[in-house]
């Protein structure tokens, strides 16, 4: 039985380009690569535009104006005002958010909707008495955990 070797394989990228030129019998696997070549970029170009459409979906988390420390320090009245405002601006954030993100507002308003203010600013301040390490983290952040951690659901 004969063995079949592949010598002419052996050897750099040179020698394998001269056997392909001097063989008229590999004509046809010179343009397969060719086109072989120009379907591998194509499909590098597809990869790569699908890969930046899918991170763009991702926004960075902005870290507003209050840290935990800030709203502490503020008087009672601020406080329940800036839970206000951030209540109202979670509420109408699916007007420029994602699906995704409207999936979730709408379970924090479906948790939320029966409590009153006092009581969702109760605990935001539960949350910040129980993880002071917390307090140096954006305001915003700090109260998404907060009602993640008492949300039945899956806001965690």
């Amino acid at each position: 039985m004969r063995k079949c070797e592949f010598h002419y394989l052996k050897g750099d990228i040179g020698q394998i380009q001269k056997l392909l030129n001097a063989s008229s019998k590999f004509s046809w696997l010179k343009g397969f690569l060719r086109l072989w070549g120009k379907v591998v970029a194509l499909m590098l170009i597809v990869i790569l535009i699908v890969v930046w459409a899918w991170a763009q979906q991702y926004l960075p988390l902005h870290p507003g104006f209050k840290k935990g420390n800030d709203y502490l320090n503020d008087p009672e009245v601020m406080r329940i005002g800036y839970i206000a405002g951030l209540y109202d601006g979670i509420c109408i954030a699916p007007i420029i958010g994602s699906a995704e993100n409207k999936n979730r507002t709408d379970e924090i308003y479906r948790f939320t909707q029966k409590m009153s203010l006092g009581q969702i600013e109760a605990i935001t301040n539960n949350f910040l008495k129980e993880h002071p390490e917390k307090w140096h983290e954006p305001m915003n952040l700090i109260f998404l955990m907060a009602i993640g951690q008492e949300c039945p659901s899956n806001l965690k």
